[in-house]
């Protein structure tokens, strides 16, 4: 999808860090938009900073978790703007603490965030876009954490795992629609993931703080609009892959040459094997 002017944009997690870059660089581009967030506050303040530099723009209320409320934002955004050209699943929250500490309530917050967010954007939105018929992109936000481990974010780091395969596999069904798809793989990024803990539900009770050195790590990072606008430049190419950290590359690098290299051993164990 190379034209963004006067198309429709979707942006969950958009009242803060990459979604409201998500948001403003689609607005920047003539889109209009769609801020989706748990936090009905924070979204209209974007909308309205998205209005002041791009077309119309619409808050919506929304717990990506809650897949009624995933569907009644499609309907809003169909009913609002007759259409839909780009959907980001974005929202995503992080739990720092050792797998043998996590607990269940921190793995529930985790996966129905970050995982079944995503669940819920595809298939509300997925069946509509093709149904539409027009070139149309869908972009699955994950993390390098979808390609490396890192000690204390298991539960973040398997639902990073979970989101890449789940977008290899859109890819592919959607091979035979206008619709691409892209997975965002970001390093670190200036956002308020560190802080995700305000949004999280009573009944799964309080979330654990998150270490100094991730919160300095994310606060020394990337400038959230500046990811955004690698979003769209990666749409307008139709990337599958979205890296906007490259220098990370190596420890991607070292981490498939041991997966080959066990290919090897096996390979050569079984063969001896006879």
């Amino acid at each position: 999808m190379r034209e963004f002017a006067g198309k429709v944009a979707v942006v969950t997690g958009g009242a803060s860090g990459i979604g409201r870059g998500i948001v403003l660089a689609c607005a920047r581009a003539g889109m209009h938009t769609v801020v989706g967030d748990v936090d009905p506050v924070g979204a209209q303040t974007v909308a309205e900073e998205a209005e002041l530099v791009g077309p119309r723009s619409l808050a919506v209320a929304t717990d990506v978790t809650d897949p009624a409320a995933v569907e009644a934002l499609a309907d809003k955004t169909w009913a609002e703007f007759g259409r839909c050209h780009l959907v980001c699943n974005n929202a995503g929250v992080a739990v720092a603490r050792p797998l043998a500490e996590t607990s269940l309530e921190d793995w529930s917050w985790t996966l129905q965030v970050n995982l079944m967010g995503v669940v819920h954007g595809v298939s509300s939105f997925v069946p509509r876009l093709k149904i539409q018929g027009e070139p149309a992109h869908v972009v699955n936000t994950a993390s390098m954490s979808g390609h490396l481990a890192t000690p204390l974010l298991g539960a973040y780091t398997a639902s990073k795992y979970a989101i890449v395969g789940l977008s290899e596999c859109l890819k592919l069904e959607l091979d035979d629609h206008p619709v691409g798809v892209s997975v965002l793989c970001p390093g670190p990024v200036a956002t308020r993931i560190g802080d995700a803990g305000r949004n999280r539900p009573q009944a799964l009770g309080q979330a654990a703080p998150i270490p100094i050195e991730l919160r300095d790590a994310l606060a020394g990072g990337m400038d959230a609009e500046r990811a955004g606008r690698i979003v769209l430049r990666g749409i307008a190419e139709d990337e599958f892959w979205i890296f906007s950290h490259p220098e990370l590359q190596p420890a991607v690098d070292a981490r498939s040459g041991g997966i080959a290299a066990a290919f090897d051993r096996w390979r050569e164990w079984m063969a001896g094997e006879g």
